[in-house]
């Protein structure tokens, strides 16, 4: 598995050229710029790009915020599934049962 890197961004919101910086975890520089440009939604100009550190772990709390966030965005299913997966069950026939009384 690719490991998850921390990248330090300074940036320029154009056009008023506003100064930020952000801190964003990606496997790729690449996939951080995109991020970025994503998350701005207005024109950019990266001034500073930077690789911080590698990110070994994170904290369950945070993990499980991540989850959490990630499940509310996904489409609601209904409860009972439209596309059930029905068996077919085979009977066996029934045996006849001789009642009988006395001995064998």
């Amino acid at each position: 598995m690719p490991a998850v890197n921390v990248y330090r961004f300074e940036y320029e919101i154009l056009p008023n050229f506003n100064p930020w910086n952000v801190y964003i975890a990606a496997f790729t520089n690449e996939e951080a710029v995109i991020h970025l440009q994503t998350i701005v939604k207005k024109p950019i100009n990266i001034t500073s790009s930077t690789h911080i550190c590698r990110l070994d772990d994170i904290s369950g709390v945070v993990r499980q915020n991540v989850v959490t966030s990630w499940l509310a965005t996904q489409p609601k299913q209904s409860k009972s599934n439209p596309n059930p997966v029905v068996e077919k069950v085979e009977e066996k026939p029934k045996e006849s049962v001789v009642k009988r009384f006395g001995k064998k």
